[in-house]
């Protein structure tokens, strides 16, 4: 995935009712203006990745490849790689 946006630049997750799988993806070349370079999970969602590669994602502010805020659910499995991210 490759975009731009204020948070989350490929991916924005923003609901209690929202669940999110990823799998063997991806993230290159992002950017946020604010957070989450390449993903922003926010508000309750619910969000997993698996197999994943972040690879030079930027972020303005904070979280360069992610940005997990509160009431959130996050889990990263070990077999997923982040490179480079700001």
């Amino acid at each position: 995935a490759i975009g731009s946006n204020n948070y989350g630049g490929a991916l924005l997750a923003l609901n209690f009712d929202t669940v999110v799988e990823i799998v063997d993806s991806i993230f290159q070349g992002n950017l946020a203006g604010e957070g989450g370079g390449a993903i922003a999970n926010a508000d309750g969602s619910a969000m997993s990745i698996a197999g994943t590669t972040f690879r030079d994602n930027t972020a303005s502010r904070n979280g360069g490849a992610i940005t997990n805020e509160s009431q959130t659910q996050l889990t990263i499995y070990c077999n997923s790689r982040f490179n480079v991210y700001r």
